[in-house]
């Protein structure tokens, strides 16, 4: 009995060890079952801003059609970007001082996309159509001391002796004036009347006003005209005429800057 008794009791000892070591086994077994925490999500990179104040606008429109490609399409070709590149370069006579930067800027943006990189080609999405949206920003604000180079508003004389005083000031700058549909502007130089001096021409021709010492465009009628013609304040010399179509002359505003250089 006694033999069977310490039998017996070292069972429960034995069994009550057991049951200790799996109550303490079990919170670990627990916490090894438990499910993983849900991972953190990371946020996608954000393309960076191209260097425009209207970047952060631009990038927000690509957003919301989730970087669906405009200037990249399969269908748009080179020709958009070419056309942009080329408004850019030549924009400061636009108003756009910074025109041929910005088009150095984008040209190196687009040739970073064409190496197929994605994220490249968002950013010279973005630099694109920035860049034009500031190219007609600058279209539609009213502008100042702008300086007028149209080739195609260059002077063919028609009395070449006439304009050699002219050509001996060149370069310089005046203050453009509006009378009716004439611009006007004074000169440094003076001259006497001609005696085939006219008061009533052609629009596209240039006069000079010896009154006023001042050159005379007109390209339409003006306060006192008769017909369609152009009528001046009074009899001017004939210099010539300019080369291309006279009504641009009407972009030009009072108080803008012009420049008289040689061609």
């Amino acid at each position: 009995m006694s033999g069977k008794g310490i039998m017996m009791r070292g069972r429960g000892y034995l069994l009550t060890a057991m049951a200790v070591t799996l109550v303490a086994a079990a919170p670990a077994d627990a916490k090894k079952k438990a499910p993983p925490p849900a991972p953190v999500p990371v946020a996608a990179p954000q393309v960076a801003l191209p260097s425009s104040p209207n970047g952060a606008t631009v990038r927000y429109f690509y957003e919301r059609r989730n970087y669906a490609p405009i200037w990249f399409r399969a269908e748009a070709g080179d020709q958009a970007i070419g056309q942009l590149l080329t408004i850019l370069r030549q924009a400061p006579i636009d108003g756009m001082a910074n025109g041929p930067q910005v088009a150095a800027q984008v040209e190196a943006a687009v040739a970073a996309a064409r190496t197929g990189d994605a994220m490249k080609q968002k950013e010279a999405e973005l630099a694109l159509s920035a860049a034009w949206v500031d190219y007609v920003q600058t279209l539609q604000r009213p502008t100042s001391n702008v300086i007028w180079g149209d080739p195609y508003l260059t002077m063919k004389p028609a009395h070449p002796d006439r304009t050699m005083s002219l050509l001996a000031a060149a370069p310089f700058d005046a203050r453009a004036q509006t009378w009716g549909e004439e611009v006007y502007f004074t000169t440094p130089v003076s001259a006497k009347l001609e005696a085939d001096a006219k008061q009533i021409v052609e629009p596209g021709t240039v006069c000079f006003w010896t009154e006023g010492d001042a050159l005379a465009l007109p390209w339409g009628r003006t306060p006192i005209s008769t017909d369609e013609r152009p009528k001046l304040a009074s009899r001017c010399n004939v210099l010539g005429r300019i080369e291309g179509n006279p009504a641009d002359l009407q972009k030009i505003r009072t108080g803008e800057k012009i420049t008289v250089s040689k061609a």
